[in-house]
């Protein structure tokens, strides 16, 4: 008799996971009001069912719109029997794309098997206004994240960052400096809760770059004194501390 009512139970629960998944994305959409309100970003072109859909995503900056990013999903149904939403997702826009896995739960958000490249040009709309435009591709391999965003901290990362190196620009005075710059590779970690990334010379293994994100909300940036040396200054004398330090509170 437990048996029966065990099978029971999974056969409800199933089918009222197989009729929510089909219901339309659209109209799940305009169930809520906090989303369709949104001034900083617009939802269009939303088709599809909340088990398999798509839709953009246009980001709205100093009143103009920017390029749409496209999103397109696969609902994980069997992982609602256990309280969490699983999904396949493929994310593209101007100069990037990213796919992988995700799940969520009620207190933590896991991304896992995500790959993915972001051309220079999107790379460089951030860091031209320091001076620096880089050449290539900027490739993402493997991420594999947790997060308890409850607490907003990392639990667990893993993966990389990968730029074949390639030519670099910055400004020196008035003057623009072109440097070769060799392979980069940049490593995820978690530390106490903190996301880390750590930028490496292939080559080498010497530190250029690291990057973290505390659960306080502080980010930091350091560079390190090896940029210099790669820059053609003070060759074999770069040791391993930064040349500058940037903090930035995130959330």
């Amino acid at each position: 008799m437990f048996k029966l009512r065990w099978y029971l139970l999974i056969g409800i629960l199933g089918y009222l996971s197989f009729v929510i998944a089909n219901i339309p994305a659209n109209f799940v959409l305009k169930q809520v009001p906090s989303i369709s309100k949104q001034k900083d970003f617009l939802i269009e072109g939303v088709s599809g069912s909340v088990w398999s859909g798509a839709g953009s995503i246009v980001v709205k900056s100093k009143g103009k719109k920017l390029a749409p990013v496209t999103v397109k999903w696969n609902l994980q149904v069997w992982k609602l029997l256990m309280a969490k939403m699983g999904l396949h997702y493929e994310v593209e826009g101007l100069g990037f794309k990213l796919a992988g896995d995700a799940s969520i739960s009620p207190t933590t958000v896991i991304i896992s098997d995500t790959n993915g490249h972001l051309n220079a040009e999107l790379i460089n709309t951030i860091t031209k206004p320091e001076g620096v435009e880089i050449d290539g591709l900027v490739e993402l391999i493997e991420l594999n994240l947790k997060i308890d965003f409850i607490e907003k901290r990392a639990e667990a990362a893993t993966g990389r960052i990968y730029w074949g190196g390639g030519g670099l620009t910055y400004k020196q005075g008035r003057s623009e400096q072109n440097i070769e710059f060799p392979a980069v590779n940049g490593v995820f970690s978690e530390k106490e809760g903190s996301l880390g990334l750590t930028f490496t010379d292939e080559k080498n293994g010497k530190v250029i770059a690291t990057g973290e994100v505390a659960p306080t909300g502080w980010a930091k940036v350091a560079v390190m004194n090896y940029v210099l040396e790669l820059a053609g200054m003070n060759p074999g004398k770069s040791g391993g501390k930064p040349v500058f330090e940037v903090k930035q509170k995130l959330f």
